[in-house]
């Protein structure tokens, strides 16, 4: 016994060495109160504040800036002078050229040109107008926009920034799954330590049972060193899940940029959430996602691109000029058209890309309305199966219970007890498995449908039993049928 003291004796020194060192690396946060939601608020501000968030989308916006007609307005000033020479003599000719030119777009289609030559005291207003064959592919603008363009951002710039806007929500509600998920793997090393440790305590429990039981002839030296080997065994697992635990709150300390190696979490409650009906959550997963945004702005650019290749509309110029000096302004005006030999082919190839293009938002639709109702059954399914590892969890603790009582009163041996403990830690790492996967499939569903109001209601643990009970005699039903 003294040598098996003696094995156990550096694994002690390892555990202190960690709590002090867990212990030392603690700051300002020492001892706070976190909550999940507390928690992923503070992850998603430490990630807002990175250039990796702001960038794109300023960059988005600087791009919606730049598209403004008005902003490529110039004004240009020129000014040269240029002689000729001979080897014998000098000719004196000499040309100087002093020249202002301003441009100002009123619209993407409409534009105002000045131009002065100083030298000549002269120079021109002209008013330009261009309309391209392509003018009817928006259909979704005015007729007056369509005819004389528009004078804010373009189109494309719009769609542009407002993309940016989606991925920085979606990247922000990504972090904030992450941190949830971080959250609650804390959360199980948490539990899986303090399992441990109560593992590790009804080891010594029936070590010292399995002693005096040597000591008065109930049991031989092989029990006491078997328990000596389950007490170190024990040991092992809960210096294991002490360092678990460690670099969990590691991980969150990254995320929220505090120190949270002693923050104290908060535990979560019994699973009972008012949760909005399956149609509901599919139509509010097809607004965010992301991926079905960017098919359906590649679709609409198809159908653009088959809309301009039909068009047998010409591209109309129309230019008013104003000369100094001049009362009667000169007018031009042209119509082109274009029409190439290829143009069947170009439209055919056309119309297959705007097939795949809408057959890839089909499949998106579908993909995203299969991958929610599936979560949903599976939370109704596994917070279904809640109460099971409950009832297992009681049951297994009050049969090692029982099992211990017998053991030390000389009715069991040791190897009964240890089928006993066996159980009553799978039914423990089942129960904390069961427990929060069922949070994070919650999570995982609320961040794909952008759920964000978790507000606690009537549809209850109970409720969602009963769901899901209904929901598998309905399939029974389907397959008897």
């Amino acid at each position: 016994m003294r040598a098996s003291v003696g094995r156990r004796m550096p694994i002690f020194i390892i555990m202190l060495i960690l709590a002090a060192s867990s212990g030392a690396a603690a700051d300002g946060t020492f001892g706070a109160r976190w909550s999940i939601d507390t928690f992923a608020d503070a992850a998603v501000n430490v990630w807002k504040n990175s250039p990796q968030a702001r960038q794109p989308l300023e960059l988005a916006l600087i791009g919606e800036g730049l598209s403004v007609p008005v902003r490529s307005a110039s004004i240009t000033i020129s000014s040269g002078m240029s002689s000729a020479s001979q080897l014998t003599e000098s000719t004196g000719d000499r040309g100087d050229a002093e020249k202002v030119s301003a441009k100002l777009p009123i619209t993407d289609r409409i534009s105002l040109n000045a131009a002065y030559d100083l030298n000549k005291s002269s120079g021109s207003l002209k008013l330009s107008y261009t309309l391209p064959h392509t003018w009817l592919a928006g259909s979704d603008e005015g007729i007056a926009q369509r005819l004389f363009g528009h004078s804010g951002a373009s189109e494309d710039a719009k769609v542009s920034t407002d993309m940016a806007r989606m991925k920085l929500d979606a990247s922000e509600s990504s972090i904030k799954l992450k941190a949830q998920k971080a959250y609650i793997g804390a959360l199980k090393s948490q539990k899986n330590r303090e399992t441990a440790e109560g593992e590790w305590r009804l080891a010594q429990t029936a070590l010292e049972i399995a002693t005096k039981r040597c000591q008065v002839g109930l049991s031989t030296e092989r029990d006491v060193e078997q328990a000596e080997l389950s007490v170190l065994d024990a040991e092992i697992a809960l210096v294991k899940a002490e360092n678990e635990e460690r670099w969990a709150r590691r991980e969150l300390s990254k995320l929220a940029g505090v120190d949270m190696l002693e923050a104290e979490l908060e535990d979560l409650p019994q699973f009972s959430l008012d949760m909005p009906s399956l149609d509901v959550m599919i139509e509010a997963a097809f607004e965010s996602d992301v991926e079905l945004a960017q098919a359906e702005l590649g679709l609409d650019s198809s159908i653009r691109e088959l809309e301009a290749i039909k068009s047998l509309l010409p591209t109309v110029s129309a230019e008013v000029q104003f000369p100094s000096g001049s009362s009667v302004p000169k007018f031009v005006a042209s119509a082109t058209w274009s029409i190439s030999l290829s143009r069947s082919l170009e439209a055919q190839k056309a119309e297959i890309n705007v097939d795949q293009k809408r057959q890839s938002v089909t499949e998106r639709r579908e993909a995203l309305a299969e991958n929610v109702e599936k979560s949903l059954e599976q939370l109704h399914i596994s917070v279904w199966s809640a109460t099971k590892w409950v009832k297992q969890l009681e049951q297994s603790q009050e049969s090692y219970d029982t099992a211990l009582k017998s053991y030390k009163d000389g009715e069991l041996l040791l190897v009964d007890l240890e089928r006993a403990q066996l159980n009553l830690k799978k039914a423990r790492n089942s129960y904390i498995a069961n427990w929060y996967g069922v949070w994070e499939l919650w999570y995982t569903l609320a961040n794909t449908c952008r759920v964000e109001d978790l507000g606690m209601g009537v549809f209850g643990i109970i409720e969602i039993q009963r769901t899901a009970a209904k929901m598998s005699q309905e399939k029974l039903k389907i397959k008897k049928a």
